[in-house]
């Protein structure tokens, strides 16, 4: 099975968190700026309106991730909850908004397999995931890893004291844990549990979230394109504002 690696561009909810009055008053505080003889903006090449709207869809991308592995009581370790930051990258005229997990972390090993799921070795589900077990038996590292993941899991069982979900009940996550909580504690050979689980997971699959492709959706939609546009607009506003301003005064 093998990783995979996302990037969004800029070309390309709900998790709207700049709108076209935030543009406006962007836009507005530039121009402000230029009035009192601030002509900063034209000796750069950079779409500071552009870049700000960026970084708040990236921190919204960021958002939607951990909300939906809470929904689906998919955060165990904790470390798919913890997306890289944001970063905006610029060539030429082409702006990058690099999103997801940083190259070479653990979590681009694995991500794409909650994401997307895994078939189980008998059961063949989920159906239209791109990856598969080959068979039923763990080898030593899976079966260690569950073993940790179990204890983990217990662990974080102890801590829970808060709820999430609207209606006050217990939140997918912490109801998990409970359930993993009580099976270690009944069990008399934590390790072989582990490996029992181990197999258990290769012959039924791991269960598709989507938790990655659904922020991806949720965020980078028709409302992500209106306001990137508007802020191209409100960009190029300034620019031009700048520029007659400047050679107004010059020419009193």
């Amino acid at each position: 099975m093998v990783g995979v690696s996302y990037f969004i561009t800029f070309a390309l909810f709900i998790y709207m968190s700049i709108n076209r009055n935030q543009i406006e008053a962007l836009r507005n505080g530039y121009i402000q700026k230029i009035g009192s003889g601030d002509y900063k903006v034209l000796n750069s090449k950079k779409l500071p309106i552009l870049e700000q709207a960026l970084a708040e869809f990236g921190l919204d991308f960021n958002n939607a991730i951990i909300a939906n592995l809470e929904k689906t009581g998919s955060i165990y370790k904790g470390k798919l909850a913890e997306p890289a930051f944001p970063t905006i990258t610029k060539f030429g005229t082409k702006y990058v908004l690099n999103l997801g997990y940083a190259k070479g972390s653990p979590q681009i090993e694995y991500f794409d397999y909650i994401n997307k799921g895994v078939k189980g070795a008998k059961s063949g589900q989920p159906a239209d995931s791109p990856y598969s077990f080959k068979n039923s038996f763990p080898n030593r590292k899976m079966a260690a890893n569950i073993f940790t993941w179990l204890n983990t899991s217990r662990k974080q069982a102890r801590a829970d004291n808060v709820t999430y979900s609207k209606d006050g009940g217990e939140s997918p996550t912490q109801i998990k844990r409970q359930k993993l909580k009580n099976l270690l504690t009944t069990a008399k050979n934590k390790k072989s549990l582990a490996y029992a689980v181990s197999s258990k997971i290769k012959s039924k699959g791991i269960k598709q979230t989507k938790y990655f492709d659904n922020a991806v959706a949720q965020v980078f939609n028709n409302e992500f394109t209106d306001a990137v546009a508007y802020a191209v607009i409100s960009d190029a506003a300034v620019r031009i504002v700048a520029n007659i301003t400047k050679e107004t005064k010059g020419n009193k």
